[in-house]
């Protein structure tokens, strides 16, 4: 049990330390407050900077904290920023959304659950059925 905590905490660690760089090229740490509880979560997504935002997909429930919009900060390549998350359901955006992802990021699609169809191409229309994107616009620099 205590093995399954370390391996849960493991990536928060390293990307908050000065050992970033060897996961911050491919992850970035999502903090935000809960809508319901106020509790602070704190989850290390793979992501992809696009058009002046930060996308990112994910299949659970944590993204109805970001209907409607909600202040987010993100821990990049060492550095803390922040935006406003809003989370998409659109199929079509998060199809696009998911193309990109794994055209950056291959091992994206393993690691997003995405099937393969019977040729051997992904099954982007299901997994765009499946996930949601959370698209982050970034405030200005102060």
């Amino acid at each position: 049990m205590a093995e399954m905590r370390f391996l849960k905490h493991f990536p928060k660690a390293i990307l908050r330390s000065p050992l970033h760089p060897v996961m911050s090229r491919r992850f970035l740490l999502l903090s935000f407050q809960g809508r319901k509880t106020g509790r602070r979560y704190h989850l290390p997504l793979a992501y992809l900077r696009r058009n002046g935002e930060v996308i990112m997909t994910t299949d659970s429930g944590w993204w109805r904290n970001m209907q409607g919009g909600r202040p987010v900060q993100l821990r990049i390549a060492g550095r803390t920023l922040s935006g406003i998350a809003w989370a998409v359901k659109d199929e079509a955006e998060v199809r696009a959304a998911m193309r990109d992802l794994i055209a950056s990021q291959p091992s994206y699609a393993r690691l997003a659950g995405v099937q393969k169809n019977e040729d051997g191409s992904l099954d982007l229309d299901r997994a765009a059925r499946e996930r949601v994107l959370i698209r982050v616009e970034l405030e200005p620099a102060s």
